[in-house]
């Protein structure tokens, strides 16, 4: 059986061809900080004004996509936070320069030290924006978070 779909895009004809930014985006777990840093590099010569929370069109509050597993033969999907809220107030990333925040691992999965006691979890990101002014094309990664790298109270 196949399941046929089509695609259709729409653009309004006052939208302006949107400038397309070279840029370069990283999560990461920082172990001193105990939080998951977000790191994007504005690689463009202008300057890019963003929302906080990265993107309008997505439901999830940084704008980015995230779903985590275990570390484990069936890697099995881990419950995650869902924050409700948006923070619309935009930011400038001036040309060439860094945009960094950071976010607790509370922020993204329910529980996260009592699923560290049996596994590592897997977080896997990605992310992308196309607006009327720019347009930063997809990007994706993954890193881990280890039993070692966490503070829990039960260590």
């Amino acid at each position: 059986m196949f399941l046929l779909t089509n695609a259709v895009f729409a653009e309004s004809s006052g939208q302006r061809k949107p400038v397309i930014i070279d840029y370069s985006l990283k999560l990461f777990f920082d172990k001193n900080l105990q939080k998951v840093i977000v790191r994007l590099h504005n690689k463009s010569d202008i300057n890019l004004k963003v929302r906080r929370d990265f993107s309008p069109f997505f439901l999830f509050p940084t704008g980015i996509y995230y779903f985590a597993v275990n570390e484990s033969k069936d890697l099995d999907l881990i419950q995650q936070v869902i924050q409700m809220g948006h923070d619309p107030s935009l930011i400038t990333i001036p040309a060439h320069e860094y945009y960094s925040n950071e976010l607790g691992l509370d922020g993204f999965i329910i529980n996260y030290c009592s699923i560290l006691s049996k596994n590592s979890i897997l977080i896997f990101w990605n992310y992308y924006l196309n607006e009327d002014n720019y347009t930063l094309r997809p990007t994706e990664g993954v890193f881990r978070v280890r039993k070692t790298d966490v503070k829990c109270d039960s260590n």
